[in-house]
């Protein structure tokens, strides 16, 4: 191979690897959004924090009163938005932290917390953190985002994230 091959090969698997890791990061995405989706579903069943509606939320969010809508939304962004946003950034970090995936999972889950917790429920009008609606708002939610994390990261490094199928 001359040199022009040897800068194409590395693009192509380059290319190949961020796909890869994009997929990894979509199934592993599906399986913790099933997950936390079950943990909406339980909440909702045991009548836990009865006040806080995440999928309705979602859905007024949305301009929509239809729970439909609401799923949807926790579903194109537990699977492609936080599966697809982790598979990328532990590319990043993976050869600077030196720790698993499953760990680097629930970093993920306790930023998307945080994230939740001081951008969405403040522009939902439920106050920082959500306590508008309760005090139980930020444990149940913070439980449910570390659950997601373990599960995406667990799932996603049982993949072998870095190895490139060519």
């Amino acid at each position: 191979m001359n040199d022009e091959e040897d800068l194409l090969q590395e693009d192509i698997e380059g290319e190949s690897e961020t796909i890869h890791d994009i997929g990894k990061g979509i199934v592993a995405g599906i399986v913790a959004t099933a997950i936390a989706a079950g943990l909406v579903l339980l909440k909702g069943w045991l009548g836990a924090v009865p006040q806080f509606n995440p999928i309705g939320m979602l859905a007024t969010f949305a301009g929509s009163a239809s729970a439909t809508t609401g799923w949807v939304i926790f579903a194109a962004g537990g699977v492609l938005v936080l599966g697809v946003t982790f598979a990328l950034l532990d590319a990043r970090v993976e050869a600077t932290t030196g720790v698993g995936e499953t760990a680097r999972g629930i970093l993920f889950g306790v930023l998307v917390w945080l994230v939740f917790m001081l951008v969405f429920m403040p522009v939902y009008g439920a106050g920082a953190f959500g306590l508008m609606l309760g005090t139980g708002v930020p444990v149940i939610t913070a439980v449910a985002a570390i659950i997601y994390g373990v599960v995406l990261g667990a799932v996603y490094g049982a993949m072998h994230p870095e190895t490139v199928m060519t």
